[in-house]
């Protein structure tokens, strides 16, 4: 894609069972306010049928996503606003930053709660996201958020674990988002220098806008420590029924 950062197919690889996830039915993708003219051709020639935001509601107001002409696309808002989400103009950001609470934040350590809260606070929401993965009227379908790495990342990797992904898999393409992101990183790495004229380091920020182990590590950790088992978790805690799991594989999985 010319201007849709992070754009990709998460399907493809192979499950626990001995099959593999088809391709050409699940992509994930940054948000899509500057999609080019050619951009919005592939996503038509693609046959993508759904596009789930995850994005805040001020995310998507600001930002509002672009679509293909006469498109019969569904897009599907599934807004997720994490407590540390920061909604603030550029100017109220930077003076919190000189004076005040941001300036004591450990950047890495706040995205690894962040990624704790998806399990413990956005339950309801990633069990819609994977139910919409469920129905074959909404395939092909893409999920985004704003840079399709932290929300999008959580929700492509629970898709994955469910069709029996093995986890080492599921982190390999988590982290696949640095080597896709890196004309997103430039101009955020850009923007932020501008705070270094005032004493702020700009490496402190880099947690933000990079995938880090630790981040998944940390929501498989509060998975582990709230339900016992992924399986516990999307049966229990997602409310998804073992019978939806196998229609999830029958739909995804090639035969």
């Amino acid at each position: 894609m010319e201007s849709i950062h992070n754009f990709r197919d998460f399907g493809g690889y192979s499950a626990q069972n001995g099959k593999r996830v088809k391709q050409g039915l699940l992509y994930r993708s940054a948000s899509l306010e500057r999609a080019s003219y050619n951009d919005l051709k592939n996503l038509s020639a693609l046959g993508i049928q759904t596009i789930i935001d995850l994005r805040t509601h001020k995310e998507k107001q600001k930002n509002p996503d672009r679509s293909p002409e006469n498109s019969q696309l569904k897009f599907i808002h599934i807004p997720i606003k994490v407590k540390m989400h920061n909604e603030s103009g550029f100017l109220l950001q930077l003076l919190s930053l000189l004076f005040g609470k941001a300036r004591m934040i450990d950047y890495h350590e706040a995205m690894k709660g962040v990624y704790r809260e998806y399990v413990t606070n956005f339950r309801s929401e990633f069990s819609e996201v994977i139910k919409l993965a469920s129905d074959s009227r909404n395939l092909p379908l893409l999920i985004h958020c704003v840079g399709g790495k932290d929300r999008t990342g959580f929700a492509c990797a629970l898709i994955q674990l469910i069709l029996g992904v093995p986890v080492e898999t599921v982190m390999h393409d988590y982290l696949k988002t640095n080597d896709h992101s890196h004309e997103l990183k430039d101009e955020i790495q850009k923007k932020l220098k501008k705070f270094s004229a005032f004493g702020v380091a700009i490496e402190k920020f880099f947690p933000l806008f990079e995938a880090r182990k630790e981040y998944l590590e940390a929501a498989f950790g509060q998975i582990k420590n709230d339900f016992g088992t992924i399986d516990d978790y999307v049966r229990d805690g997602l409310n998804f029924s073992d019978e939806a799991k196998q229609r999830l594989k029958d739909l995804l999985l090639e035969k």
